[in-house]
């Protein structure tokens, strides 16, 4: 049996209002305990065991590749292509009796003159 008793417990949100309140203002985590104490932060890794509990910082690296596939790539068949259809192809469609019944308002109520692109 280890020579201490080991607390580990969380706050959901430690922010530095409710550290200071839980911590220093009113003592509550000393009134009932009072050996080792960490407050973590993001990353912070605890290792338990029956003997010892040590605090570190994760070592992490925000750059990663993505691991390569552990299964194998199977090839598109070229058969199975779907093409764009005609409608897509023939390209864009311009509604110019739309665009012209904005430019009108727009201008009316700017007093400009301003045309529509063609």
């Amino acid at each position: 049996m280890p020579a201490r008793a080991d607390f580990i417990g969380w706050i959901r949100a430690a922010q530095c209002e409710t550290i200071i309140e839980v911590y220093i203002e009113d003592g509550r985590i000393r009134k009932t305990y009072d050996g080792p104490v960490e407050l973590s932060v993001d990353y912070m890794v605890f290792n338990v065991t029956k003997d010892d509990v040590k605090v570190r910082m994760s070592a992490i690296d925000e750059d990663i590749w993505p691991l390569p596939s552990v299964s194998k790539k199977l090839s598109a068949d070229p058969k199975d292509r779907i093409g764009f259809t005609d409608f897509l192809m023939a390209g864009r469609v311009v509604y110019s009796d739309v665009i012209k019944f904005y430019y009108d308002q727009t201008n009316k109520m700017f007093g400009t003159d301003y045309q529509p692109p063609k």
